[in-house]
Order: structure tokens, then C-alpha cells, then sequence
């Protein structure tokens, strides 16, 4: 007999106490952050979601058809998305697959059965040495919550010893052009949307190049989500 996943949690609980993602605090089995966190995360509210993307993007229009976030990339949210980034915190993932998913659905945003929930991969070597990657947890949580497959064999990521957050706008351009590629050319995505998920949009040079390469593939649309927002524009006005 299949143990609920709840319950496992819960016992799970008893020899690892459950801790808030942003402030390590520790909270009940059930519960994804603390109370404290919860009243203080930096939701971004009442924008029009192209207001807070760039309009171009090395020189081009964007390849996402979409893109969305949770939060800004500050206080109790940029702790919780770097927990999750070290290996603990996975409930975050959870907790912003349920947002997120309300955010689609106020945009006007579905997906079929069809369709494809997918995420921005990462290297071989990298998710060795992390154990997971945190955009496909983010990823599968939301196709659990909209029934929709979850394909993490579409796009693939070449090793690189510089992480994006290490490079400029430039240099993040560059590196996203040369890291990512298409990891089977015989795969067709013809008549399928595709949400792709990343933790966090900085520049929007990965989502971009992986939302150019879905379209390669056949993909009619691209909706984009992350859990952070971080861009200068983004900030100044808010």
C-alpha cells in the first residue's frame, strides 16, 4: 500500500523538524514558511505582466509569448529561493507552484492536456553536485497541479565554471546563446504550448534562448514563470 505523501512528510517530520526556507525557523509538518515570513514576502501585485519585462532582448523581440513571477527578488523570498538553490527548503517550491498556477489562471493562462510543463535545465556536473535541480521542482509541482506532463528531456545545458549570476548583461547574453541547445533534434513539439520554469528571471537571456529553442522545436506558444524577478527597470519602478 502507496503511503500518502502527506503523511510521509509528517513522519519524515518527527526526525527532521520541518524549517521555514527563509528564516530557518522551525514550523509544524505541514506548514511551507513561517507565519513572520508569510506576512512579509514581496509579492509583485497589480502589474501588467509587460510592464515588467524587457521589450527586447539582444536587440530582438523576446521568444516568450508570456512571462510571469511571484515575488521580487528581495527579503524573505531571495532567502527562501537560496535555501532552495543549497538543498533544503523544497517546500518553497511547492508553496509557489500553488501561487503561481492562481496567477496563470487570473491571466487567462491554461494549458491542455496536450501541452507540456517543462524547465530552463541544468548541467550534468551541476546537478551532480546539487542532487536536483530546483526549476524542475518548481516545474513538476505545478504539471501535478494542472494535470499536465512534465518533460525535462527537452532542452539540455553544456558544463560552464561561470554561474549566470556571475556574468553581466552582455556576457549573460553570450553564455546563454553557447550553453544551451536542443537535446533531441528528432523530438517535435508541433501544436503544443509550453510553460517553462526557471527559479529566477534576471536578464531573461536564459529563459529567452530556451523559449527560442522550444519554438524551434515546433512549440506554438511559450509562457514563462519564475519564482523572482530581479531587473533594474523591475526595481526603479517599483
Amino acid at each position: 500500500m502507496r503511503i500518502p505523501k502527506r503523511c510521509c512528510d509528517y513522519l519524515l517530520d518527527i526526525f527532521y523538524p520541518n524549517r521555514c526556507p527563509s528564516c530557518g525557523k522551525v514550523i509544524a509538518w505541514n506548514m511551507r514558511l513561517c507565519d513572520d515570513c508569510l506576512d512579509v514576502l514581496p509579492y509583485i501585485e497589480n502589474y501588467p505582466w509587460q510592464s515588467l519585462y524587457p521589450h527586447e532582448i539582444n536587440g530582438e523581440a523576446p521568444a516568450f509569448d508570456y512571462a510571469n513571477s511571484l515575488f521580487w527578488y528581495e527579503g524573505t523570498a531571495q532567502n527562501a529561493v537560496l535555501t532552495l538553490k543549497s538543498g533544503s527548503g523544497k517546500g518553497f517550491a511547492e508553496f509557489a507552484a500553488e501561487r503561481i498556477v492562481l496567477k496563470l489562471e487570473s491571466d487567462g493562462i491554461a494549458l491542455s492536456p496536450d501541452d507540456i510543463v517543462t524547465a530552463v535545465p541544468m548541467s550534468r556536473r551541476r546537478r551532480l553536485e546539487r542532487g536536483y535541480n530546483q526549476a524542475e521542482l518548481f516545474a513538476d509541482n505545478i504539471a501535478e497541479i494542472l494535470r499536465v506532463k512534465a518533460d525535462f528531456k527537452l532542452l539540455h545545458r553544456r558544463y560552464s565554471k561561470l554561474a549566470q549570476h556571475e556574468l553581466g548583461r552582455a556576457e549573460r547574453l553570450a553564455a546563454a546563446d553557447e550553453q544551451y541547445c536542443i537535446k533531441d533534434k528528432s523530438v517535435k513539439l508541433d501544436g503544443k504550448n509550453v510553460l517553462l520554469c526557471d527559479d529566477i528571471f534576471t536578464s531573461g537571456a536564459t529563459v529567452d534562448k530556451c523559449s527560442a529553442l522550444l519554438k524551434e522545436m515546433g512549440a506554438d506558444k511559450v509562457y514563462a514563470v519564475t519564482c523572482l524577478l530581479y531587473t533594474s527597470d523591475a526595481a526603479d519602478d517599483k
